[in-house]
């Protein structure tokens, strides 16, 4: 029921030399996947990392898994602090729904897909859905980095 993504990313496992900082480069999760085992290659459904943190750690490392992260934990904490200052004050914006719904969408889907982890349009959705919240929590005068703002 994994579509072969356990066989992949244990392959990716076991394959990576560990000694390798900042991984393989980009696309790499290709090239360790479909490395040749006994003369013969993994039959064709083996043809990327199927998720972006195995995606990020092969194709930059431990550097490159640390920001993934850190930028799912930002994403994240943004949400929160928006929900905790604005949602409960019956705040029915499209555009904060929408949002809502684009970065919970993208970050489950970045478990089982390479989604925003490289250049495409989940990157772009990713990213401009990121800048949205920090947009509106700075025109709505509400510092995220401020601790104290959960609080209030």
């Amino acid at each position: 029921a994994t579509s072969a993504r356990n066989k992949i990313w244990s392959k990716i496992i076991k394959d990576y030399d560990y000694k390798k900082i900042f991984g393989y480069g980009p696309q790499a999760d290709r090239h360790v996947i479909l490395k040749p085992v006994v003369g013969k290659l993994d039959s064709g459904y083996m043809s990327n990392a199927s998720s972006s943190f195995f995606y990020a750690f092969i194709c930059g490392g431990y550097f490159s898994l640390f920001l993934l992260i850190l930028l799912n934990i930002h994403a994240l904490y943004l949400m929160f602090i928006y929900l905790r200052n604005k949602i409960y004050k019956n705040n029915n914006s499209i555009v904060i729904k929408s949002t809502f719904l684009v970065l919970i969408f993208l970050m489950i889907r970045s478990i089982f897909e390479n989604s925003y982890s490289l250049f495409s349009l989940d990157y772009l959705l990713f990213v401009s859905s990121i800048i949205i919240f920090e947009k509106l929590l700075k025109n709505d005068k509400i510092n995220p980095y401020k601790i104290s703002t959960l609080h209030s």
